[in-house]
Formats: C-alpha cells, sequence, structure tokens
C-alpha cells in the first residue's frame, strides 16, 4: 500500500507520478480510433475540461464518441478502470456494447468481452465497466471500483428526470470521490450525455444550460452539442426529410425541404442563437428534443399525464362504510427491482383509487412473499396479482409454496391497458394518494412513449408504472377465482389429485357406454 502523501515530503507525490507514467505509443490503435471521428465528435474528446455535456440528436454517433472517448489513450493507463453508467443495466449494454464489440474487430483491439459481467478489459489491464444506477443500491455498488477510477460517462441523462436527487447523489457522492486515486496521473473526467429530458429541468439541464428550471444562473459544464446532420456517416437530411413529411412534427405548411433546407444551414450555430427561432417555431417539441437536441418541455412524448384533480388531499383514507374491492399487484425484477401497487375500486360507483405505489430494490422469492402477505393483511384483500412475463407459472408456485396464492396477469396488448389509465386520468375517474405513491408519480413524470406509441420506451424505469398498470386494468374486469396448483409427481397431494382424474375419467367412460347401449 503507498504511503500517505503529506506537506513534509514535497516529492513523493512526484515520485509516485513518474512510477506511474507510460510513455506514449505511436503505433497505438487508439490514433485509428481517433481519425474515425467526425470534426464535432472530436472537438468534444480533444476538449480538456474535466466536466463536459454532450447533449445529441438521433443518430449523431453518440456511442461511437462515448467508446472512443473512454478509449482514449488507454495504452498510457494500464490497470486502471472507467465507467459507463446507464439507467438500466440492459440499456447500458445496448448503447455502448456493440460499439466496443465493433471497435474491438476493426481496430484490432484484443479486448476481452465478458459479456455476462459487461467488462471489455485491454491486454494491458485497462478496464470498461458497463453499469446500471436505476435505484440506490445500484447506486452504492458503484462505490469501490479497483484499480482506480480514471473517467466516467453518464448516457442518457434525460432519462435520470424522474430521479434527480439520486442522480445528484450518483455524481457527487458515488463517482467523483473515485478521482482522487487518479487525478495526480490526469484522470477525473466526468461526461453527461444524451438526449435533453422531457421536462427542461435538473441537474443535466442545469449542466448544459447553466440555468435552473426558474431561469437562476448556475455553474454551466463545457458543453458539446451535435446532430445526425453532422454525422457524415449516413444520409441524415434525406431521412429527416421523410420523417418531416410522414410524421406530425411541422406545426404549419412549411414544406419539408424547406425546414431540412434551414436545419443544414444552421447546424454549426448553437440552438441558442436567436437565429433558429423562426425554424423552431414551426417544429414540435419532441421533433426539437429528439433531432436537434434542443431543451424544450415535450409533455406530448410523456405516457401519463395526471392532472392535481387526481390527487386526493393529504391523510385520505379509504372509506368504510361503502364497499370496495382491492387488489395487489407486484412486477417482480428480484435483484433488478420490484414494483408493487394496491387498487381499490368502489362497487358502487366507477371511480378507482391508487392506495400505495412503490418500488423496493433487489428482493428474492421469501422477500417478496413476506412485502406481498403484509399487503395482504392490511388490505384484506385475496385477490394478489403478477405481472412477470415468462416466469408467471414459476412465480406462481413459488409464492403458494410460502403461503401466498398469486395469479398471473396475462400478456395483452399494452396499449389498449394504457389508453384506459390515460381516460382514467383525464375523467377525473382515477384518484391517487399521492403521500404513498411518489414512486409512480416519478416514474411516470419521465417516462416516454416508445416510438410506435405502443408502450413505454424502453430503457426507461416503469416497475411501478407496470404494477398499476396491471392493478388498475384488473379492476376493470371481473373476478375469477384462480384455480388451485397441480401438485406434481412426489409432492404432497399429488395421489389424491390423480385418483380424481382416474375416477373423472371412468365417470366419463361410463356415460359413454350408457349412450352406445340406448343407441
Amino acid at each position: 500500500m503507498p504511503a500517505l502523501i503529506s506537506d513534509d515530503d514535497s516529492t513523493l507525490l512526484e515520485d509516485l507520478i513518474q512510477e506511474s507514467l507510460v510513455e506514449d505509443d505511436p503505433d497505438s490503435p487508439w490514433w485509428r480510433i481517433l481519425d474515425g471521428l467526425h470534426a464535432k465528435q472530436r472537438a468534444a474528446l480533444e476538449d480538456p475540461s474535466p466536466r463536459k455535456t454532450w447533449p445529441k440528436g438521433r443518430r449523431g454517433g453518440g456511442s461511437h464518441a462515448l467508446a472512443a472517448w473512454l478509449l482514449e489513450e488507454y495504452h498510457r493507463w494500464p490497470g486502471h478502470s472507467s465507467l459507463f453508467v446507464a439507467l438500466t443495466k440492459e440499456h447500458a449494454k445496448s448503447i455502448l456494447w456493440p460499439t466496443l464489440t465493433l471497435f474491438n474487430e476493426r481496430y484490432q483491439l484484443g479486448m476481452n468481452m465478458n459479456g455476462l459481467d459487461l467488462v471489455a478489459t485491454m491486454p494491458n489491464g485497462y478496464r470498461i465497466l458497463l453499469k446500471a444506477a436505476k435505484d440506490r443500491a445500484q447506486v452504492e455498488k458503484l462505490r469501490g471500483i479497483a484499480g482506480g477510477l480514471r473517467r466516467a460517462a453518464v448516457d442518457e441523462c434525460g432519462s435520470f428526470g424522474g430521479h434527480d436527487q439520486q442522480f445528484r447523489y450518483l455524481l457527487s457522492s458515488v463517482i467523483t470521490p473515485q478521482f482522487m486515486d487518479t487525478h495526480h496521473l490526469g484522470g477525473g473526467q466526468l461526461i453527461l450525455c444524451g438526449s435533453p429530458g422531457l421536462d427542461p429541468r435538473g441537474f443535466y439541464y442545469e449542466k448544459c444550460t447553466g440555468r435552473d428550471h426558474t431561469g437562476r444562473e448556475v455553474n454551466a459544464w463545457s458543453s458539446h452539442r451535435w446532430t445526425a446532420l453532422d454525422n457524415p456517416y449516413i444520409d441524415a437530411a434525406g431521412y429527416l426529410r421523410e420523417e418531416l413529411n410522414e410524421g406530425n412534427y411541422i406545426l404549419d405548411d412549411t414544406p419539408a425541404d424547406a425546414i431540412v433546407e434551414q436545419l443544414v444551414a444552421l447546424k454549426d450555430t448553437p440552438i441558442d442563437d436567436p437565429a433558429w427561432a423562426p425554424i423552431l417555431s414551426k417544429l414540435s417539441a419532441e421533433f426539437r428534443r429528439e433531432y436537434l437536441a434542443d431543451w424544450v418541455k415535450d409533455t406530448d412524448s410523456l405516457v401519463y399525464l395526471p392532472a392535481e384533480r387526481n390527487m386526493l388531499p393529504p391523510g385520505w383514507e379509504l372509506p368504510r362504510d361503502q364497499p370496495w374491492r382491492i387488489v395487489v399487484v407486484v412486477d417482480p425484477g428480484w435483484g433488478d427491482g420490484n414494483g408493487f401497487a394496491v387498487a381499490a375500486k368502489s362497487l358502487r360507483g366507477r371511480e378507482i383509487v391508487l392506495l400505495r405505489a412503490y418500488y423496493v430494490p433487489e428482493l428474492d422469492d421469501d422477500e417478496i412473499a413476506v412485502e406481498l402477505a403484509a399487503l395482504r393483511a392490511a388490505w384484506r384483500t385475496g385477490e394478489i396479482y403478477a405481472d412477470c412475463g415468462g416466469e408467471g407459472d414459476r412465480f406462481v408456485q413459488n409464492m403458494a409454496n410460502r403461503g401466498v396464492i398469486v395469479q398471473a396477469l396475462g400478456k395483452p396488448r399494452k396499449k389498449p391497458r394504457i389508453e384506459y389509465l390515460r381516460a382514467l386520468m383525464k375523467t377525473g375517474s382515477l384518484q391517487i394518494r399521492p403521500e404513498h405513491c411518489a414512486d409512480v408519480l416519478s416514474e411516470w413524470s419521465a417516462l416516454p412513449w416508445s416510438e410506435d406509441r405502443q408502450s413505454h420506451r424502453e430503457g426507461f424505469v416503469d416497475d411501478v408504472a407496470d404494477a398499476v398498470l396491471g392493478a388498475v386494468n384488473q379492476l376493470s374486469q371481473l373476478f375469477v377465482a384462480a384455480k388451485p396448483p397441480r401438485p406434481k409427481p412426489g409432492e404432497a397431494g399429488f395421489a389424491e389429485y390423480q385418483e380424481r382424474l382416474e375416477k373423472a375419467a371412468a365417470v366419463r367412460a361410463g356415460k359413454r357406454m350408457l349412450r352406445r347401449k340406448r343407441n
């Protein structure tokens, strides 16, 4: 273990730096990676600022720039680590892993690609780790990265909009303190990247624009914005022209060709320049945010829009002088997070009340059963459902073995269920206890439509939102009691079950014989 650095030994730090320095390698594949970047990507990489934001539009080449930045002069950092973070592990993998694989093959980097742990290791021991930060438990696992943290990049920062306090904690309390291990060697750089969020507020917005949501000036980071029009490897102008013709992005009768011509002319102009105002006024918020990396409030892309009239007053309790049907739904993700929802429907009216909706990280089946049993006792209901996809039969049986009878929800198309919930919100028929539903309100505030507007967009947290969706839609249907699970050979009750089957088969055979004799 190296000695602590003190003021009494002014040469110790210099000695440590000299011991750690690795000479430059003019033959490193890194230089070929750098040559493959377009001008704005390269400018973003060569910016020496330790804190940067990269707001970018769709297909601008963000994943290539991030992979290149994390690999920059890797030959000089043997044994160290850099970190790539997205909201979920699946999203982190889909964003960066294909690009790292491509670079490894194209530039013959010799990386060891561990797809299970999502760790790419260079021959000199330099590593790139892909991690998730959807909840506090996952954030805490990012502490203490071995080898010294050289750099960190957080992508799709706009998707953290509903979890802004956790996002700030991730950066200030977990990631940046680890830069102390490499700062004396030239490490300690952090990049926030991705499309702007649906609502212009939060830490990412502040560092991109230099102001908060009230307009108050705050400290901005060095910012580099680019779009698909800066990417020479695709026909962005042709694609955007087609999208503008086919979509609902133009707000007046301006031809798509004229719009694209102006976009190309302005692509090197900062988005806050007054020259943009005439063209931005003609385009929808979704197009401006997704394709132009413009910070604008985009409520059209939000799936759910609860209003003030959906919120019940603090302290509201379910009236006991009328009958209610109450359901409990779990969306189990086990180690990846679990959503729970409790909803009630009046048997004398149409209103549905969302009583509780919350998130719990990292539960196993035993812990999920305990949670469901507590909800069953608290709300005196036997209607418990699980939205667990292909794990339905296994999960139902595991819960039954633990004394909790659960029914698996079916998997109908998601769009009709979403529209039903949206209609309840719009008419005021859905009532919400906000102090008990903060987690789902947070998810809803940053949850956009998928590109085909049929479901929630992949990569965004929707564990509690899915549980609520299941609970509300279950209350729109008649209750059908679940059949007891069929015992398997060797289990208690299997012999009696088999005997009942044989008796039923004998009765059916006897009835067939009687019918034949009569004929």
